[in-house]
C-alpha cells in the first residue's frame, strides 16, 4: 500500500489532498447461509478535505473518490458554547453513490459535552437518520476517570434498521451497550 497527505493551513482555513493505493479497510460484506463474508478490494482513492473555524463555529466537508467513480461525502457544521462546560452542537450531512454502504443519504445531529472537570468527564449523544429507508441509529459515548489510574467508559449503540436498507442490514438486532474499566499503569 502507499499513500501521501499533503495538508495547509491558510489564516482560519485548514485543508488537505490525499491519495490511497492500496487494499480498502472497509470490507465488502457478501451474505453466505451461515452469516457474511468479508471481501476486502484493492483500491485507488484521491480525498480532499477542509476545515474552516470562526469564534464558535466549525464548518467541515470531506469528500473521497476512487478510481470506481464511487464517492463518499461529509459537511457539517458544529457550534461551540459554554464557559464552565464546552457544549458542542453537531449537524452533518452523509453523502455516498456506492451500491452498499451504510451512508448514502443520510443525517447526523448529535451533542458532545466536555465538563471540564479534573477528571475528564465526556459525552457525546448522536442520532443518524437515513432518508431514504427511514432507518435510524441512536449512539452514545461517555468517559470520565475514576481517579490517576482508572477510566470508566460507557457506550450504547441502538439500531432500528428498516427493510431494503442494505448499507445498514447487517447491524440489525445489534443494539449493544458496553461498560468499561482501562486501567492505565
Amino acid at each position: 500500500s502507499f499513500a501521501v497527505r499533503f495538508q495547509q493551513v491558510v489564516n482560519n482555513v485548514d485543508f488537505a489532498v490525499s491519495y490511497f493505493n492500496g487494499v480498502n479497510n472497509n470490507p465488502v460484506l457478501i451474505p453466505e447461509s451461515q452469516g457474511y463474508q468479508a471481501y476486502y478490494a484493492d483500491v485507488k482513492q484521491l480525498g480532499f478535505d477542509a476545515q474552516i473555524t470562526t469564534d464558535e463555529v466549525l464548518f467541515k466537508f470531506e469528500y473521497l473518490t476512487d478510481t470506481d467513480n464511487k464517492y463518499n461525502s461529509i459537511g457539517g457544521i458544529e457550534y461551540i458554547a459554554g464557559d464552565s462546560w464546552t457544549v458542542n452542537l453537531l449537524l452533518e450531512y452523509m453523502r455516498s453513490n456506492k451500491p452498499v454502504d451504510a451512508y448514502q443519504n443520510d443525517t447526523m445531529v448529535g451533542l458532545r459535552v466536555d465538563f471540564n472537570d479534573e477528571f475528564g468527564t465526556e459525552s457525546l449523544l448522536g442520532v443518524i437518520y437515513d432518508h431514504d429507508y427511514g432507518s435510524k441509529i441512536l449512539t452514545f459515548k461517555g468517559s470520565r476517570r475514576v481517579d490517576n489510574n482508572n477510566k470508566l467508559t460507557l457506550e450504547a449503540n441502538f439500531f432500528d434498521i428498516n427493510i431494503g436498507d442494505n448499507g445498514l442490514i447487517s447491524k440489525d438486532k445489534s443494539d449493544s451497550i458496553r461498560l468499561k474499566l482501562t486501567h492505565y499503569f
